[in-house]
Order: C-alpha cells, then structure tokens, then sequence
C-alpha cells in the first residue's frame, strides 16, 4: 500500500483524475470489484512530456470477455485531458509516472475453484500482444484472495492465471476492446 494524506482521493468508480503536484494521491477502485485498486502517490504524475493532469480508468472485465483461462482480468487506461489514451505510446514507459503505482488485483476463490484450478499455482500476468508475462514481481496475498504489484509502467491488462498456462497466448480479441468514456 502507498502512503495517502488524510485528504487523498478516493474513487469508487473505477475513475479519477490525476494532477501534477497532487500532494495527497489518489487510490482507485475497480468498477465491479472495489477489492482491486489503482493507487498513485503523492507527486507521481511528472516528467517535462507529461500533461497536466490525466483520466484513470480501471475496470474488471466481465466475464464474458476474459480470456477463458483467466480467472479475472483487469484492463486500466490512461487518458489525457481531450479523453485520448496514452497507454500505446512510448510515455507509459518513458517518465510519465516519476513514482512507483500500487497495483491490487482481486479474485474470486469461487471462480479458481469452478475452474479447477490449484490456487497455488495461480500468477498475475500482463497481457501484451504477444501473449502473457508474468510480473515475477507481484506478491500473492492468499488471505485477501488477490495479488500486489508495484509498478512505474502500468499495463493495459492484468490478469490472473494458472502459472502453467501462461505461455498459451490468447488471442487479442478475447479481451474485450470496448471503453466507454462520458
């Protein structure tokens, strides 16, 4: 968990604007599972190519838009002030977030059993055009049923897999491509 001032934002609908020298950081909850959150510390937004401020978005997908081996996935978007995403350039990687962001993806002990899955071998996973990589660095948290990233580079998919599965490459239109912004 990253360190919030009492007056940091709170976004319970999966959306919230970050702000250059925002001294307080801003925590966001998924849309449909607010036990999966998006949290960006205290002056994180920065960098001399980086607006402003910008549109964070994250949101579970449902289900009938995972990829069938997933048990959740989670998309995240990043969008400038005109409302275009930034996820497919190069300032995701490049300085945009000049902190770490705290990504927490939860699942459904439910679904892991439905699926027949051994929880043990369960692993959280970005999803990028040539199928998935593991973040090696997310921590599982058994108790909360959810995993821990701490990231500089957010990805557009997170997803969480059997670990034994993760060299099967779904194919891209099984994620889901549909983002509505109002």
């Amino acid at each position: 968990m990253m360190p919030r001032g009492a007056s940091a934002q709170m976004d319970v609908n999966g959306m919230g604007w970050i702000h250059q020298g925002d001294g307080d950081g801003t925590m966001l909850h998924a849309m449909y599972d607010s036990m999966s959150t998006l949290e960006f510390p205290a002056y994180c937004l920065g960098g001399m190519m980086a607006p402003d401020s910008v549109l964070a978005e994250m949101h579970e997908l449902p289900s009938q838009e995972q990829p069938p081996e997933s048990v959740v996935a989670l998309q995240c978007d990043i969008l400038d002030p005109d409302g275009q995403t930034m996820m497919g350039g190069s300032m995701m990687g490049t300085g945009m977030f000049q902190q770490s962001l705290a990504v927490t993806v939860h699942y459904d002990p439910e679904a892991v059993s439905a699926m027949g899955l051994d929880p043990s071998q369960l692993c959280l996973a970005r999803w990028t055009p040539a199928g998935y990589v593991i973040e090696t660095s997310a921590l599982p948290d058994p108790g909360t049923n959810s995993f821990h990233l701490t990231t500089s580079r957010l990805a557009a998919t997170y997803a969480v897999i059997d670990r034994n599965n993760a060299s099967v490459p779904a194919p891209e239109s099984s994620w889901g491509g549909l983002k509505l912004h109002f």
